[in-house]
């Protein structure tokens, strides 16, 4: 108390070397509620029955712990009888306290969970009078609060992390949906247990199946737990390397992170920062913009032999070689030597002034590369997912200052430098383009004379194919190539610019910029592990269905990998021939493989055009069953029938529990043959001759001709 009022005030702050976490206490929870008819739950209406516990390390023994708010005949360990809601809530509390978690994590906690306890709480202190308080800090006398911004939610608790799963997963995995189910499929390969909403009240009630209930709220808290450790190292490594607290950087995004690093620095400098731009300012630069990255025109089409450069950390090695940063920018004078960036803006070099971003630069880059050769001196698994855990951290940071100076919320906003650091990346595509087919044009190998032509630049990668007389290069030679080539020009560049060879492609497909296949090879230790990399086609974008990604995908691997162009038409052929005879009650994978997603991204009535996801969103929310919030993902199928096709959209578990009809001339004709299409077209192949093949709806005759992969190349 003695201390209140004074300002403690460290002139010096040092960032200890430790990559490793202190012993922590992690807790996991999920509750349950009681909906009538499988209804959604309101706090008014629905009490809380059961909560479900994990810990790590164990409390008192126990790894898991259920409350239930009722007398039961369970005789489990870590089954706990309550007294009624009242009492179990005061108990959940309790628990929370006395095994004093550092990090209190959900899954969708921030959105459902803790705002439903909070709001049942409140009803039941004003309609029951209970003294019930969710009071959960390591400051008994603050309460917990919960705010929303936008898409965002925040829970603030005095003293702990609070970790939602849901939160951390999209903003690092891409997914199509986001539902505890597929989440923990795809990330930990464990089944989220099966308990229907409309079944819950039944298993409340009888003594036969409450254990099943119990069983099912554990699950998803043992999974909530698995989700979030399987994460948070990432978490805790940037909090350590940027020196923000492990809540904001779950919570907010890097620009915060930089700005921290960069506050320390112009510290350090004896400069200060601007403030925060104020609304005014925001709006202002909110309509501001600057050209981007170039790409280069692909040579289309079928190749073999292509070498895969990659620049390593392209923009920070740009920001550092030129000297680039708000504190050498040259706004005027005459007479100080300069460097000029190819978009007029200029910046003095290293010999005047070195910059404090490029210096800051230098000390992360030189931080990851100690942590990743430490990682090749590590044998315990735990510790290396640790240092891994770091220097992903410090490539996520070094990564961030390009972007930080054209975002509009950053303290240092200057456009016009995050606009010379792109045209020094588009200078610098041209000329490594040039380069490799002019300066150095061909490359000489067991005797044999090969010719170097670039196919595709795309930012920060090159991708060169290896002409040669018809003779065959092994993995071995291509890498030979791909390597010297990397020296070669990485010697003509100012450092610490440097090209990589990043990977090897026996075949490569391009189609158009920023959509392209390869078969690749990487060197792993003494051999090469091979993979099928697919860039901006529909096998990763979340407005197609499985079923899409997964054709794609196959129509890519037998052309690329077993160049067998008329297998890949036969494979599309029988898809079609298993749409039209699809029957979802005998069929129910098939039937996953058809749900689509779109985002919620607002009210519906705000929607000038109908969508079908908001045709769903409507038709859930009169039904009582499901209600989704701002920001979710939304699933839907197209059912057949008749009306527009938006009218037609249906929720999943809809469609399938009545036996609905999924109209597959819509899958067949708007999601499987146009990306289909897009990739055999490039071999003579239209839609005719896949709709004759597969005897569907034309009457061409079919092609005995098979097509060699040479007659492409």
């Amino acid at each position: 108390d003695g201390i209140r009022g004074r300002v403690l005030v460290s002139k010096s702050v040092r960032r200890l070397a430790d990559h490793k976490n202190a012993p922590l206490k992690f807790m996991s929870f999920d509750i349950e509620c009681l909906p009538s008819d499988g209804a959604m739950p309101s706090p008014e209406k629905s009490p809380i029955i059961m909560i479900g516990m994990c810990f790590d390390p164990p409390m008192n023994g126990n790894s898991k712990l259920i409350l239930l708010s009722k007398k039961t005949s369970l005789c489990e360990g870590h089954v706990v009888e309550c007294d009624d809601e009242v009492d179990m809530l005061k108990r959940f509390v309790d628990v929370v306290n006395s095994y004093d978690p550092d990090v209190l994590m959900g899954y969708n906690s921030n959105d459902f969970d803790i705002p439903y306890i909070l709001d049942r709480m409140k009803y039941l202190r004003k309609k029951h009078r209970a003294a019930i308080h969710f009071r959960i800090g390591r400051d008994s006398t603050k309460e917990t609060l919960h705010r929303r911004f936008g898409y965002m939610t925040t829970v603030n608790v005095v003293g702990r992390v609070i970790a939602d799963g849901l939160h951390m997963v999209r903003r690092d995995y891409a997914l199509k949906q986001y539902t505890l189910r597929e989440v923990a499929k795809e990330l930990l390969d464990i089944e989220k247990l099966d308990l229907p909403p409309e079944d819950m009240e039944k298993a409340w009630n009888d003594s036969e199946r409450l254990k099943e209930f119990t069983e099912y709220c554990l699950r998803d808290a043992e999974l909530a737990m698995k989700i979030v450790l399987g994460l948070i190292d990432k978490y805790f490594a940037l909090s350590r390397v940027s020196g923000i607290l492990p809540q904001d950087v779950i919570e907010r995004g890097q620009t915060v992170m930089v700005e921290r690093l960069l506050l320390r620095a112009f510290m350090e400098d004896g400069r200060v920062m601007r403030s925060k731009p104020e609304e005014e300012e925001l709006e202002g630069r909110l309509d501001e913009g600057f050209e981007g990255a170039a790409v280069l025109d692909p040579v289309k089409g079928l190749h073999e032999n292509v070498v895969v450069l990659d620049y390593r950390s392209l923009y920070p090695s740009i920001i550092m070689a030129h000297n680039i940063c708000y504190s050498t920018l040259l706004t005027g004078g005459e007479g100080v030597e300069c460097i000029e960036a190819p978009n007029g803006v200029k910046f003095v070099v290293s010999s005047v002034k070195r910059g404090i971003v490029p210096r800051l630069l230098e000390g992360l880059l030189e931080e990851r590369d100690k942590v990743r050769e430490l990682m090749q001196q590590v044998s315990d698994d735990k510790e290396y997912n640790l240092l891994n855990a770091k220097q992903n951290a410090l490539k996520i940071l070094l990564n961030s200052f390009y972007g930080y100076y054209g975002h509009p919320m950053a303290r240092l906003y200057v456009p016009d430098i995050a606009a010379a650091i792109t045209s020094f990346g588009r200078e610098n595509i041209l000329r490594t383009r040039q380069m490799i087919e002019e300066e150095i044009g061909k490359v000489r190998l067991n005797g044999g004379e090969y010719r170097l032509k670039v196919l595709y630049g795309d930012t920060d990668s090159v991708f060169v194919k290896v002409v040669g007389d018809g003779e065959r290069l092994s993995l071995d030679d291509l890498k030979r190539i791909g390597v010297w080539l990397s020296e070669t020009v990485s010697s003509r560049l100012p450092p610490p610019m440097e090209l990589k060879l990043e990977a090897i492609a026996k075949r490569a497909l391009f189609i158009a910029k920023k959509r392209y296949a390869l078969w690749a090879f990487r060197e792993k230790g003494e051999d090469f592990v091979e993979e099928l990399v697919v860039k901006g086609m529909e096998t990763i974008r979340r407005d197609w269905c499985e079923l899409t990604s997964n054709v794609v995908n196959r129509v890519i691997e037998l052309v690329l990998k077993e160049g067998d162009i008329n297998g890949a038409v036969e494979y599309v052929r029988q898809v079609i021939r298993m749409l039209k005879g699809l029957d979802p009650s005998h069929d129910p994978e098939l039937f996953e493989q058809l749900i689509l997603t779109r985002r919620y991204t607002k009210q519906a009535k705000k929607y000038k055009n109908k969508q079908p996801h908001i045709t769903v969103v409507e038709k859930m929310e009169k039904r009582g069953t499901k209600k989704y919030k701002i920001g979710d993902r939304i699933p839907f199928v197209i059912v057949a029938g008749k009306g527009l096709l938006v009218e037609r959209a249906e929720d999943p578990d809809y469609a399938r529990g009545h036996n609905l009809p999924i109209d597959t001339d819509y899958y067949i004709n708007k999601q499987i043959l146009p990306p289909v299409l897009r990739i055999l077209e490039m071999f003579s192949i239209d839609e005719n001759a896949i709709r004759g093949l597969a005897g569907v709806e034309a009457e061409a005759k079919e092609d005995k001709k098979q097509m060699s992969l040479s007659d492409f190349m």
